[in-house]
């Protein structure tokens, strides 16, 4: 099963096409929403939530209905991306309890606690986890593409060794879990498993294998290890242990997994998140512009004009 998508476009399709929310919960910020739960709430379906970068996280949040929900990015300042002045938009459980909120998608977050998809056609793409995200049985399609997982992993969330996640995409992520209790992909059931780079060191035995799954496709990936569990297909990976285990081990942002990925462009040729034709997008920023730096003067004299430069980039 291959349904990989071009999530940018999409996105760009959707912002398009409806109305678009502002929340920022910085002081003064002239925003008209403070809260995402307030932004939801006054949403019609399909609609837009933009939200802006700010050193107080934004808590808690259920997905009430169908909303298309975008931050800033991650990481901003450290790899270099932006300036100065930028923020992540923090949050921290993620739920979509409501049958309402299938289809959403969430893109661009710093997300410090575990996600819960619990309905159909969800998306989770361009952000930092630090936690678990974990998939009901009753959440077919949903898709988890281009997203940093700096210690949690993608599992089923039944409590059962015999139930799994159906119909999932798991692409172009990178995980960098450090721990022996179990494999960073766990628990599903026909699903697409691609272009995935699991980083770690051999002193974890387990860490950067799939395990649980039944019916998969699991192709184009950089295993740390990799269990080659039967009744899926598997072509094409690379394992690490093999002969490369530590060449991950000094990489402590996602730009650093690049960079390395690119000193071993030969033996990772066709594999891993920053392969494929949707690779892995650095810092998690949003397709559209963003403002990549600002240049003004420190002061200047009463009633002479203010020059502000802004540099615009644009992701796709």
């Amino acid at each position: 099963m291959k349904k990989l998508l071009f999530l940018s476009a999409m996105c760009m399709a959707i912002t398009a096409q409806a109305t678009v929310l502002r929340v920022s919960n910085r002081t003064n910020s002239g925003a008209p929403y403070s809260t995402i739960s307030d932004a939801i709430k006054a949403a019609e379906e399909g609609d837009t939530i933009m939200v802006d970068g700010s050193n107080t996280s934004y808590g808690d949040i259920t997905l009430t209905q169908r909303v298309v929900l975008i931050g800033p990015g991650f990481l901003l300042n450290d790899n270099g991306v932006i300036v100065e002045g930028s923020h992540s938009a923090m949050l921290g459980t993620v739920s979509s309890n409501y049958t309402q909120a299938a289809g959403s998608i969430i893109m661009g977050f710093d997300i410090k606690d575990i996600v819960h998809l619990a309905q159909p056609n969800m998306v989770v793409t361009r952000c930092r986890l630090a936690s678990d995200l974990k998939i009901s049985t009753s959440a077919s399609n949903c898709v988890v593409h281009q997203n940093y997982f700096v210690g949690g992993r993608v599992m089923c969330n039944s409590g059962s060794t015999t139930s799994w996640a159906p119909n999932a995409q798991i692409t172009n992520n990178i995980f960098t879990r450090r721990s022996d209790d179990g494999g960073v992909i766990y628990r599903f059931s026909d699903s697409y498993i691609a272009y995935n780079t699991m980083v770690g060191t051999t002193t974890n035995v387990n860490y950067g294998q799939e395990v649980g799954l039944t019916g998969c496709t699991v192709e184009n990936n950089i295993f740390f290890r990799m269990s080659n569990i039967s009744g899926n297909s598997y072509s094409n990976n690379l394992v690490l242990a093999d002969g490369l285990g530590e060449v991950f081990a000094e990489a402590t942002t996602d730009k650093a997994v690049k960079e390395v990925s690119e000193s071993k462009a030969e033996e990772f040729a066709g594999k891993g998140a920053f392969a494929g034709n949707d690779p892995y997008v650095i810092s998690g920023i949003p397709a559209g512009p963003y403002i990549s730096d600002i240049t003004m003067p420190t002061s200047v004299e009463k009633g002479k004009p203010l020059n502000v430069t802004i540099k615009i980039g644009v992701q796709q």
